[in-house]
């Protein structure tokens, strides 16, 4: 036999030996795969959950009422505004929005006192709000019911002031209000005094049923009190003495 048919005849073996090998590997590459010889993937990381509260505050959403911030959670500024607007329902003609105001506010922003101004007790006394007076005279942290605006005057000298009998009442028979009947203000005036000058007159029996007494009195003139009875923060308290 020749060198070219013994050459011939492995080549032809080999390819005859080789050929399942071929096959297998054809199946293998075309051959769709189940799904259990899916290769196994790595779990993907799950997307961290954010709270209710968390997604609210990236949202620029208030947080719900049952998980509402506390006054120390709240940094200076977010209190003073909050003193700021419970004042501006405090003054204001809504007894409703002053009443519900005075029974959700915290502590803190129901004892806002400005030097000019006063408290809240103060604008409640001048509008006549008797509930929301209430309410805040209730209240245990309340404690500025003896303070004083400007001049010295205090809720009681407002209220007297103002004709509201009933508020006048209710702050001498309050046990916090310790300041008395007859307290005067920087003029020397009582609040009998400002019953008498700037009222009718209509609380000038309760007061002196509790002990008021006139003090200084000054004759009726000009005044920045409105019915408020507070004057703005950009006025000067002009002299009570001058005449209209």
């Amino acid at each position: 036999m020749s060198l070219a048919a013994c050459c011939s005849l492995l080549s032809g073996l080999w390819r005859m030996l080789l050929r399942p090998f071929r096959l297998q590997s054809r199946e293998a590459q075309y051959r769709v795969p189940l799904i259990g010889d899916e290769p196994q993937k790595e779990a993907e990381p799950e997307a961290p959950q954010l709270s209710q509260d968390e997604l609210a505050r990236i949202l620029g959403n208030t947080l719900p009422q049952s998980k509402a911030p506390t006054i120390r959670e709240c940094d200076e500024k977010v209190l003073e505004q909050l003193q700021e607007e419970f004042i501006e329902v405090a003054r204001g003609s809504d007894s409703q929005a002053a009443l519900e105001a005075v029974r959700e506010a915290p502590a803190k922003v129901v004892n806002a006192c400005d030097e000019c101004s006063g408290t809240a007790l103060h604008f409640l006394a001048a509008e006549g709000h008797v509930q929301a007076c209430g309410a805040l005279l209730s209240r245990d942290d309340f404690v500025e019911i003896n303070a004083r605006n400007g001049i010295g005057s205090t809720a009681l000298h407002i209220a007297a002031a103002n004709d509201e009998e009933e508020i006048c009442k209710m702050i001498l028979e309050c046990p916090r209000f310790t300041a008395g009947a007859s307290v005067a203000n920087d003029n020397g005036q009582t609040p009998l005094d400002f019953a008498l000058e700037f009222g009718t007159g209509l609380c000038s029996s309760v007061l002196e049923a509790a002990g008021g007494q006139g003090g200084t009195r000054r004759r009726r003139g000009r005044h920045i009190y409105g019915r408020t009875m507070v004057p703005e923060d950009d006025d000067t308290v002009q002299d009570m003495d001058e005449l209209d």
